[in-house]
């Protein structure tokens, strides 16, 4: 039976979190069971989630967004700012294309939370469909 009240049936938890890479690593750490990523590919993809929403202030259309964050140069910056030697960073980058997370020159929009840059809150709702009959 669905119901409206949001508080029924349910919890609530708040997390008091920093803005920018640390944001993003929590968003990716809540959804793992949806993805796998190991600590060190969800760094990586946080970091480029964080400068994502950086550049998503000064660049409006999207081709021209996603060119800019996954090219070479901005690449080579989030790799120094982690401290990675280019071949690890390389193979990371690499797996994050296999298993979906980055696909066709973007990242994949189920890794991208729909959060306003600066809003000072998101909601992240996790919705069980539980299957009442036990076998």
């Amino acid at each position: 039976m669905a119901t409206n009240n949001i508080t029924r049936n349910s919890n609530i938890a708040h997390v008091k979190i920093n803005s920018g890479v640390a944001f993003f690593y929590k968003w990716l750490e809540f959804i793992k069971p949806l993805h796998g990523l190991t600590p060190l590919e969800m760094r990586v993809l946080a970091m480029f989630l964080a400068k994502r929403q950086s550049l998503s202030k000064v660049v409006s259309q999207d081709n021209v967004l996603n060119e800019i964050l996954l090219g070479s140069v901005s690449r080579r910056e989030i790799r120094e700012e982690i401290d990675m030697k280019p071949a690890q960073f390389n193979i990371i980058y690499s797996h994050l294309k296999k298993v979906g997370a980055i696909k066709e020159g973007a990242i994949t929009p189920r890794y991208i939370p729909n959060v306003e840059a600066d809003s000072g809150e998101y909601r992240l709702i996790l919705m069980f469909n539980i299957n009442n009959e036990q076998k």
